[in-house]
């Protein structure tokens, strides 16, 4: 999709299109972009929704949760580095839906 197509599309600003056919070949654009991203939802496994979700959190409540933070006298040592503590919450929370899942069937 062209820029300008994509900008026609999601304007607050609605363009009344000059012609008939201009506004058909927008409106098929619109549905190829909406089928596109109805496959790619389909696609998009719990796994991958959960790493995305994992990924975020953390970034954003990092400095609450760091489970590896020691402090030793006056020093503060980071034991374990944040990508491992990624790892632990992702693999806590696919196991935790797996189990939900298999508790409701």
């Amino acid at each position: 999709m062209d820029y300008d197509t994509w900008r026609k599309m999601t304007s607050s600003k609605k363009v009344e299109p000059k012609k008939e056919e201009e506004s058909v070949v927008l409106l098929k654009n619109r549905i190829n972009h909406l089928e596109n991203e109805i496959k790619n939802l389909k696609n998009k496994k719990l796994v991958d929704k959960i790493d995305n979700f994992v990924d975020t959190w953390f970034e954003a409540n990092k400095d609450d949760v760091d489970i590896g933070n020691v402090e030793i006298g006056p020093f503060k040592i980071d034991l374990l580095p944040d990508e491992m503590e990624k790892h632990i919450y992702k693999k806590s929370l696919k196991i935790f839906v797996t189990m939900m899942g298999d508790m409701i069937k």
